[in-house]
């Protein structure tokens, strides 16, 4: 998939940068499209009838208030009364409204340039790219026929006709990155790990046909095959990547990127990576084992 492990960890930051900051850019030219048309419209727009009385009302309601939503309803309002006055040439009231103008216009600029420094200053490095949590199965999130050895290792204890499921004790965080590494004791028939919907999963008794979309799992099988509970196109196909029994398999959630990867540790230029559509779910970690006999195990550092 990449050429070599720094192409992928390059390729990685690159893509938060870029977002991230698409993101920010897009906020500040729509930000600045509607003060351009603010300032049009106190240009250009005249009125024939005075209100200085409604000034003092909205000076002292919200412009004197730091905590206001300075919206865009509020905005306009404010623009129209100014040039009914200063079609009135009203000399007491105009200069006491536009000195207040103008200073939450420069509090704007202030804001915007702050966060342009925040965003430049950024060191990738310092921002935690996995939780610290140390992960272990949860005993009321599994298929009952799966066995939970000292919290980490999951054994499949009869061979089943569906796949089951086993899910990590901890919700993913919906803010930081969350990472977790699997090791296979003894690869026996089919594997799986990635994450789920642990509400959709407690509803088919954690055994779905996954088949089928609703299945509520993102997984990638040891033979390449891929499940997506919500892309007819990417379910139940051969999208993903094979890993073996000596491999270790990272996966890892953004949440800021509604993104899920799942790499070998040894070969990370080796993987896969899909974005969810709805990421407002109750998501964990998970595993998937069939045969008896087969044992996954949560790497601990």
């Amino acid at each position: 998939m990449f050429a070599n492990q720094d192409c992928f960890e390059v390729y990685e930051k690159t893509q938060e940068v870029r977002q991230a900051f698409s993101e920010f850019k897009q906020n500040v030219i729509i930000q600045l499209g509607k003060l351009e048309f603010q300032i049009e419209t106190i240009i250009f727009e005249q009125f024939e009838q005075s209100q200085t009385n409604q000034i003092d009302q909205i000076y002292d309601n919200k412009i004197d208030n730091d905590n206001s939503q300075y919206i865009d309803d509020e905005t306009q309002e404010l623009v129209s009364i100014w040039n009914k006055a200063n079609a009135q040439q009203n000399e007491e009231q105009i200069p006491k409204y536009n000195d207040q103008l103008v200073k939450r216009i420069k509090k704007t600029f202030t804001l915007w340039e702050q966060q342009i420094k925040e965003l430049l200053q950024i060191d990738l490095q310092i921002i935690p790219r996995y939780s610290s949590l140390k992960y272990r199965f949860d005993n009321n999130a599994k298929f009952p026929s799966i066995k939970i050895i000292e919290e980490r290792i999951i054994e499949q204890t009869q061979t089943q006709t569906h796949y089951c499921f086993a899910l990590v004790e901890q919700r993913l965080n919906q803010i930081e990155t969350s990472s977790i590494q699997f090791k296979f004791p003894k690869f026996v028939g089919d594997i799986g790990v990635g994450i789920c919907d642990k509400k959709i999963l407690k509803s088919k008794d954690f055994r779905p046909f996954l088949n089928a979309l609703n299945n509520g799992a993102f997984v990638c099988f040891q033979d390449s095959y891929v499940i997506n509970t919500e892309q007819e196109e990417l379910n139940w196909k051969t999208k993903g990547f094979k890993f073996f029994e000596n491999e270790v398999i990272e996966v890892t959630y953004e949440p800021s990127l509604k993104r899920v990867i799942w790499k070998k540790v040894l070969k990370p230029n080796e993987g896969y990576s899909v974005v969810l559509r709805n990421h407002k779910r109750e998501l964990y970690f998970c595993c998937i084992v069939k045969t008896q006999g087969a044992k996954v195990e949560i790497i601990t550092e």
